[in-house]
């Protein structure tokens, strides 16, 4: 009995973890930016208007058309520079950089020019 329990807990972990990954695998446009206390960029702050356009795939994050080796956890994606903490919410991929003071909210591709 206490193999079973162990098991299924095991499988649900494990099928969470992949649920989430595979929704993350994909092509994401930077839809808007805020400070981390929910305070609006200021129109002269310099990621006010910036195209971003972030493309993760497993084991590879692509940003600029720049690689980067990337490895995935439930709630963060490491890069050999940088550490960003994510969730994944209403269509929103919402990201910020480990002790960063922004936040970026992606959508993916399809979802961007559904919306505009």
């Amino acid at each position: 009995m206490k193999t079973k329990t162990i098991l299924f807990f095991t499988i649900l972990i494990f099928s969470n973890f992949f649920s989430q990954y595979k929704n993350l695998i994909g092509k994401w446009v930077l839809d808007r930016m805020q400070f981390s206390n929910g305070n609006n960029l200021e129109i002269n702050n310099p990621f006010y208007s910036t195209k971003l356009i972030y493309i993760i795939e497993p084991n590879l994050m692509k940003i600029y058309d720049e690689k980067f080796p990337a490895t995935y956890t439930t709630n963060q994606i490491k890069t050999a520079f940088r550490t960003i903490n994510y969730v994944i919410k209403e269509k929103y991929l919402i990201m910020q950089d480990e002790n960063g003071k922004e936040i970026s909210y992606f959508l993916k591709a399809d979802d961007f020019v559904n919306k505009y």
